[in-house]
């Protein structure tokens, strides 16, 4: 029997026993409910030693491997389903949460991992029996143009460079795609300063007059580059997903291929490759080329270490400017780096230990005059904090531990200028606005992420009485979170629908957060928050509707969000079995793959059976709770925070919760003034919480 279909029947026997599994739980849950009801003494089918399921397997080393909470039925079965050392599956704080995301493997051997932070869009396509083919080069390009594109080799080829540079547009268009590109630049973390796109790349290019004239040939594959991002980002573009965008990214990547920065390493080339990675982001509407941006990042981090990006230039007498670029590129990499491992769930390679590079010395003028920290000064700090918060994702961390981290998060430090403010009047920049945007859904993401596993882990324990559990601390916490993503995306898209559109960073936050939403109403659906959560869906819902014409990345995540607005309602309504063919065509095993649990794809070969296919401030510090989730735990009814942990709770007066549930309305636009003040940050639980969705 080959390889492959020993893993295609082994993921089969896995789903089944998941099935199996999840079944027996609802069961189990089912006829609890039903004894408390008619007696005060638990019925005889639920004590301890009739909850152990009975399977030929070794006798683990930890009993409580075995035996579990009325939550943990089947815990015996689910390591057995896992592969997971019996050893680590015990309950407790310092329990090491079983999220280690998904590893994928074809039907040849080549193999794919996307870790339990994975955004939700790249998961569901690799669950998907779909295949996706890569957009053909655009027509209008040579095929030894595209051959150089596509290719890994290089060799200095003149005569193509020479075609390239004939594909430059007349100067007067490239200065206005240049002007487009600065007008986006605060939201870009790895835009060029104008002078310095101007001054040191349009003019060289185009007055060298013929490739072989360059000074640098990369400055070419940079300038196309921002023509590409340039070409996507211009509002005015009905269809900014053109053929002729795609044209510059071919161009840029050809250049790369004719004079390869391997051989002769150069700051344009490192900077051509950041953008190479944007635009593939700002392009991939539908979750299916992540990998190739982070290669190209990675081949830019190797780079940027073999010329001495991570030093600070000055202390070899470096001229001025040159070490102000040599510093801005670096922490342009770093961000870009953190941010785009973290989204596929992949460990980071830049070291922080490592650096002695000095803030880039970016600064803005504020409302009311004062200087502040640029956008990108902003991201370089907090992309310090991502890292710790990454870190807690492979290692058993007693709960203390996140708490803390989830106050570290909250309480930082966001300039008056990044604060979110929507229904701000007419006249003022989008890309302002987009950077606030950006920076509140980049930090409730990080709360989403970081709570996602004690989320689902009260969710398993006692889905009927959330609010005695010991972690509806991050009950609330991502219940807060999922609720701040959505509504900010959708007064961001009511004031700034063109650009919005086109960031798909901001549409996906808000598929996990649906996600989060849709597995607390089927798992809890007596909890307090069910209601609520089912209005958030209705406004999520809607949101995805009316953008799916004009956004590529809301049309390609409607379908899904409406399928779990429909599951959620249909478990609401009592439907005995909301995974059935005639309700829903996503499994649970499949949601919990979403939520970054532990799990192989074994794609079978042609002929075999395929898988299920998917739709379409300074605070008190004697109390590890954070005085944000403190308020929110009081205003959902939920007892108070010190009969969970020891300490005294100051809440300061003006803390900004959802004192009331929200309802379907958008709301008022005062109520998201103070937003930033009381963020989270980006972490790597966020598949987790996917996970237990059932998706």
């Amino acid at each position: 029997m080959s390889f492959s279909i020993i893993l295609a029947n082994t993921e089969e026997l896995h789903n089944r026993i998941m099935t199996l599994c999840n079944r027996i739980r609802d069961l189990e849950n089912a006829l609890e409910t039903l004894q408390k009801s008619v007696s005060t003494q638990p019925h005889p089918l639920l004590r301890e030693d009739q909850l152990n399921i009975k399977i030929d397997l070794p006798p683990p080393a930890n009993p409580s491997a075995t035996t579990d909470s009325s939550s943990g039925r089947c815990s015996s079965l689910r390591v057995f389903h896992e592969g997971l050392d019996p050893m680590m599956s015990s309950k407790g704080d310092e329990a090491l949460v079983d999220a280690f995301g998904m590893l994928e493997i074809g039907p040849h051997g080549e193999t794919n991992y996307l870790g339990q932070t994975a955004r939700s869009e790249h998961l569901l396509r690799a669950l998907s029996k779909s295949v996706t083919l890569a957009p053909a080069p655009p027509p209008r390009l040579s095929p030894r143009i595209v051959e150089f594109s596509l290719s890994d080799s290089s060799g200095t080829n003149i005569d193509i460079g020479r075609e390239i540079y004939g594909y430059l547009p007349p100067l007067s268009e490239a200065i206005q795609l240049c002007e487009m590109y600065v007008s986006h630049a605060a939201y870009l973390t790895i835009s060029l300063p104008r002078t310095e796109l101007i001054d040191d790349v349009l003019e060289t290019v185009y007055r060298a007059g013929a490739f072989e004239h360059l000074r640098d040939a990369h400055n070419l594959s940079l300038l196309f580059g921002v023509f590409a991002i340039a070409l996507i980002l211009d509002p005015t573009k009905k269809n900014p997903w053109s053929v002729r965008a795609r044209e510059c990214y071919h161009l840029a990547r050809a250049v790369l291929g004719i004079i390869s920065p391997l051989k002769k390493a150069s700051l344009a080339a490192i900077q051509a490759l950041l953008h190479l990675s944007s635009y593939l982001e700002l392009s991939d509407w539908e979750g299916t080329g992540p990998n190739q941006g982070w290669l190209h990042i990675g081949t830019a981090v190797r780079l940027a270490y073999g010329i001495g990006l991570h030093l600070n230039s000055k202390r070899w007498n470096v001229w001025d400017p040159e070490a102000k670029r040599r510093h801005r590129l670096f922490w342009q990499l770093f961000v870009q780096e953190t941010w785009i491992s973290f989204f596929l769930g992949r460990p980071p390679t830049m070291s922080v230990e490592l650096t002695d590079c000095p803030y880039p010395q970016d600064e803005v003028v504020g409302q009311d005059g004062q200087k502040e920290m640029s956008y990108l000064t902003w991201a370089s700090q907090y992309s310090l904090l991502l890292h710790d918060v990454m870190g807690v994702s492979l290692h058993s961390k007693p709960y203390a531990t996140i708490l803390a981290l989830d106050r570290r998060i909250r309480d930082f430090y966001v300039p008056p200028s990044l604060k979110t403010v929507f229904g701000a009047p007419a006249g003022v920049e989008s890309s302002k606005l987009m950077s606030q945007l950006l920076c509140l859904i980049v930090k409730e993401s990080s709360l989403l992420n970081l709570h996602r596993p004690y989320f689902t882990q009260a969710l398993h324990d006692q889905p009927g009485d959330l609010d005695t559990h010991q972690y509806i601390p991050s009950v609330i916490a991502t219940y807060r979170s999922a609720w701040r993503v959505i509504r900010s995306l959708a007064l961001a898209w009511r004031d700034q629908g063109p650009s919005v559109a086109r960031i798909g960073c901001a549409w996906s936050p808000a598929l996990s957060a649906a996600l989060i939403l849709c597995v607390l109403v089927i798992r809890a659906p007596s909890s307090r928050m069910t209601a609520s959560a089912l209005e958030e869906l209705e406004v999520v819902s809607q949101l995805f509707q009316d953008a799916a014409s004009s956004s590529r990345f809301a049309q390609s995540m409607s379908g899904a969000v409406m399928m779990l607005k429909r599951k959620a309602q249909t478990a609401v309504a009592g439907n005995s079995d909301i995974f059935s063919p005639e309700v829903c065509i996503v499994t649970p095993a499949d949601l919990d793959s979403l939520s970054g649990r532990t799990h192989l794809v074994a794609h079978p070969l042609p002929h075999s059976t395929g898988f299920t296919e998917l739709s379409a401030a300074t605070t008190s510090e004697s109390s590890p709770i954070h005085p944000t989730v403190a308020e929110d735990m009081r205003s959902f009814g939920v007892a108070e925070p010190s009969q969970f942990y020891v300490g005294d709770m100051d809440t300061p007066a003006d803390v900004n919760t959802p004192a009331e549930l929200p309802g379907t309305d958008y709301g008022p636009i005062s109520d998201f003034a103070d937003f930033s003040a009381t963020f989270p940050a980006l972490d790597a639980t966020w598949q987790s919480f996917v996970e237990n969705l059932g998706f």
